[in-house]
């Protein structure tokens, strides 16, 4: 179509005539030119750029845009059909209809975005050998642009399809006792209609569990050791379509990586809690679901904190389930929400490092003063010892022989694991001396890890030689003098190179 436009130039009235050409469409803009899809695994490709909205034509997954090409599809087996957009360059929207015409389409599937994280869209339904599905592609106006590059993926699994035994909520499996862990899957699960978005997300692949709480306390129900990124929920109420939320959970911490998930809340003796486990954006797989009393860390809180002794020590531990309590700090300044405690008396003056080198997670490390947690002095704090390689931490500070501290460990952003927390006098220390059977002498030199220390020796504690220089690889090391055969006193001591 030619467009013909009249300018004129206010100083000459001169006319000129500019042709002025429409943008074309795709091919398949308007329904009537849909274009006709075959096989069983395939992606087709398009584009939405230039494209309308017709009169009639639905918003798509209840978004009015208006930008939407069409493709027909006929199903060449029964079966279940997954149809995604995944690849697109923009924000899509997807519908799926039955009907022959704009004015009588009835949907089928439709969505907006697979997730909260992702702006493509995907559909999951049924299908009957024979039957012609009507499938439209649009933009949506939560992003700019709402137009580019079409990837449609189209993928038939075909039937019968077999179900898991507890994809509906009418058939949730009965949980029985206060300890357990139950073994299920979610493959070929679905969702059903009225179900919740378990967590917020769109998930569709849920399976349910009755549980009738035992005793009344702290409930927690964990999916750790499932094999996908699950999505956890938990509600009251007797209809799929009428329940009400208890606790959910996506991710325990998609920071470091852990997909599963896990909810605590308090329960009463006879409560019938309804239990579901989705994938998030539709994963499945097989699923290991922990149910029972909240148990907590020995030392989760400071008036349990865990006294430990000496100038040089290693303790273990760990911050799963640990939390914040109320008037805490909040250590190296950061949120962290998870930490556990320990007390440490000094038992000789001098300069030590605290360090949480070699646990399992990014670590927070406060050091106080004080006999409360609402009111505590900071000595020394660290996130990171050294970013980024380091995520665990360090503080080094001074201390006289008698003083007692207040160590809490906690994870940056509540990120939780195994604890190994370290105190390494930063003079080095000889200890636990020993004359073996070829008369040399033996004896454990602990300092900071990394250190280079000189050993000295001497006969008169006035003059004194190096007779070694060594690096501290690991914070206690054995060191043994065989040139101190056939003197009949020898004085030893460490020194910082």
């Amino acid at each position: 179509m030619i467009v013909k436009v009249l300018i004129a130039t206010v100083l000459t009235m001169a006319a000129f005539v500019l042709p002025i050409r429409a943008a074309t469409g795709p091919p398949n803009d308007d329904f009537a030119n849909r274009i006709t899809l075959t096989g069983t695994n395939f992606t087709a490709s398009g584009s939405n750029t230039n494209a309308t909205k017709q009169p009639q034509e639905p918003n798509h997954a209840g978004v009015a845009d208006g930008k939407s090409v069409w493709w027909s599809w006929t199903a060449p087996a029964d079966g279940e059909v997954e149809i995604t957009t995944d690849g697109s360059d923009f924000d899509t929207v997807l519908g799926v209809y039955l009907g022959g015409s704009l004015s009588t389409l009835s949907p089928v599937a439709s969505n907006d975005d697979r997730s909260q994280r992702l702006v493509s869209s995907r559909v999951r339904f049924l299908t009957s050998a024979g039957t012609n599905y009507q499938i439209a592609v649009d933009g949506s106006r939560d992003n700019t642009p709402s137009f580019g590059v079409i990837r449609l993926n189209v993928a038939l699994t075909r039937g019968p399809i077999v179900r898991p035994t507890n994809d509906n909520f009418s058939s949730g499996i009965v949980v029985t006792g206060m300890s357990q862990v139950v073994i299920g899957s979610s493959i070929n699960g679905t969702r059903e209609p009225g179900e919740p978005l378990h967590a917020g997300e769109p998930g569709d692949t849920s399976v349910w569990w009755r549980w009738r709480v035992p005793a009344s306390g702290e409930i927690t129900i964990s999916t750790e050791g499932s094999s996908f990124d699950t999505l956890l929920a938990v509600y009251t109420g007797s209809a799929v379509s009428n329940l009400s939320l208890v606790a959910s959970n996506d991710d325990v911490n998609a920071a470091i990586g852990i997909r599963t998930s896990e909810v605590i809340f308090n329960a009463t003796a006879g409560q019938i809690l309804q239990v579901a486990v989705d994938g998030y954006d539709g994963a499945w797989g097989d699923i290991r679901l922990t149910m029972g009393p909240v148990v907590r860390p020995p030392n989760d809180t400071f008036t349990n904190r865990i006294v430990v002794a000496g100038s040089s020590l290693v303790v273990t531990g760990a911050n799963v389930r640990a939390t914040r309590e109320t008037g805490e700090p909040q250590h190296a300044g950061q949120i962290g929400e998870r930490s556990v405690w320990w007390s440490w008396t000094v038992p000789n003056s001098g300069s030590f490092a605290v360090l949480t080198e070699g646990s399992s997670f990014d670590t927070l490390l406060g050091v106080y003063t004080g006999i409360s947690v609402t009111n505590l002095s900071l000595v020394a704090s660290n996130n990171d010892a050294s970013p980024p390689a380091v995520r665990t931490s360090l503080v080094i500070f001074d201390a006289t022989a008698g003083q007692a501290f207040q160590i809490a460990v906690d994870g940056f952003e509540g990120a939780i694991g195994n604890i190994v927390l370290q105190i390494r006098p930063l003079q080095p220390l000889l200890g636990m001396p020993t004359v073996l059977s070829d008369n040399s002498f033996q004896f454990t030199l602990t300092g900071l890890p990394g250190q280079t220390n000189e050993i000295q020796a001497s006969t008169n504690l006035t003059l004194w030689t190096t007779i070694e220089t060594l690096v501290n690889s690991n914070g206690a090391i054995i060191f043994k003098d065989s040139g101190g055969i056939g003197f009949s006193r020898r004085f030893y001591r460490a020194k910082v190179k």
